[in-house]
């Protein structure tokens, strides 16, 4: 689950298996949230077809991530979440 930055707002569909990144371009001409889960990946992209700025308040946290959330909320229905294993070679350091 994730603690901070953008991505934490995915908290909100409460799964603890998901994770991703937001991305904004230079002038804010794309923005972008890539996210997956052990079974599914998507990518919200939001952009023109020919280049021009969103506007330069806009963000993939704030544009994409809504529509990856709503997206995954309906793709993930009846999908049960995965609980990973840490290997037995891995050592856990602060509970991290």
């Amino acid at each position: 689950m994730a603690q901070c930055g953008k991505g934490a707002r995915t908290n909100q569909l409460k799964w603890t298996d998901l994770a991703g990144k937001t991305g904004t371009t230079n002038d804010s001409h794309d923005a972008w949230f890539a996210g997956y889960q052990h079974s599914l990946v998507a990518i919200a992209w939001i952009g023109y077809d020919s280049p021009r700025s969103l506007d330069d308040k806009e963000t993939g946290g704030g544009l994409s991530l809504p529509v990856w959330m709503k997206y995954m909320s309906r793709a993930l229905r009846g999908v049960p979440e995965y609980k990973s294993t840490m290997p037995p070679d891995v050592v856990s350091l602060g509970g991290l």
